[in-house]
This record gives structure tokens, C-alpha cells and sequence, in this order.
């Protein structure tokens, strides 16, 4: 979806959505960089923010918290149960279910 602030969002990963029985839509109030936002495609960049160490270095305070809920909400755990995407990387994955639209 392109939207009039110049960048792309939606769903993540079509396939992953399409087969959730829960369907997760995030709205972020703004793109937090102070650069040329005129080309980003936050569904590309959210699908490789998954490193071996969790998150993308720079994302981590906007979608860490976005990670640990959504993987609470999937697994229908609270959130003392929830291991952090930095001790269990692969729990980033869960991103690939939801829709982000940014204002």
C-alpha cells in the first residue's frame, strides 16, 4: 500500500497473515528517522529486521515491544512469560503476521 506520506506498509508476509487465525494490525503515529523517507518500504525492512541477535540495530525500541506483545498474544502468555527477542531471536518471526500502517 502506498500512501501519501511516500512510504510503503501493510501486511508483512501475505502467506503468514492469510493463515493466522488472529489477525494483528499495529498503527505507529510517525517513521521515526529524521532522513529521506521518500522510497522506504516498510515491508521489506520488516522482513529483514530479524538478525542472530533479534532485531536490527535502531529498531529495536519501536518494535521490540511490538515483538514481545504480538508473541504474547499468539502464544497466549503474559507478558513475565514472554522470553525477549534478544535471548530467543527467532520469537522476531511473529512480526511476519501482522499489518503495520504508519500515520
Amino acid at each position: 500500500m502506498k500512501l501519501n506520506n511516500g512510504f510503503k506498509d501493510g501486511i508483512i508476509n501475505i502467506d503468514f497473515y492469510e493463515n493466522s487465525s488472529i489477525k494483528i494490525l499495529w498503527i505507529l503515529k510517525e517513521v521515526n528517522h529524521d532522513g529521506d523517507i521518500s522510497d522506504w518500504d516498510m515491508t521489506k525492512i520488516l522482513q529483514d529486521i530479524k538478525t542472530d541477535n533479534g532485531i536490527e540495530s535502531g529498531w529495536e525500541k519501536t518494535f521490540g515491544p511490538i515483538v514481545h506483545a504480538t508473541y504474547g498474544i499468539l502464544n497466549k502468555k503474559i507478558w513475565d512469560e514472554i522470553p525477549y527477542y534478544y535471548d530467543k531471536p527467532e520469537i522476531v518471526d511473529v512480526l511476519k503476521i501482522n499489518c503495520i500502517h504508519k500515520c
